[in-house]
């Protein structure tokens, strides 16, 4: 049986199409945001989730 890697990955680009997420996903709270990158996602000291769509700044995800 072959065993599955534990690394982690994390602001970057990795070579998977797609994750599948089975059960819940843990974000650190940041003090402030990263450097911007298309598709660069992660959560404020507020709670907040914050998404990058054009490389240029950071937007709130709400539910519409």
């Amino acid at each position: 049986m072959a065993s599955r890697s534990s690394g982690r990955y994390l602001w970057g680009k990795t070579l998977m199409d797609k994750i599948i997420v089975k059960q819940h996903i843990d974000f650190d709270f940041q003090a402030s945001a990263p450097s911007a990158s298309a598709g660069r996602l992660y959560v404020d000291d507020a709670g907040a989730i914050k998404f990058c769509v054009d490389g240029t700044s950071f937007s709130t995800v709400t539910v519409s």
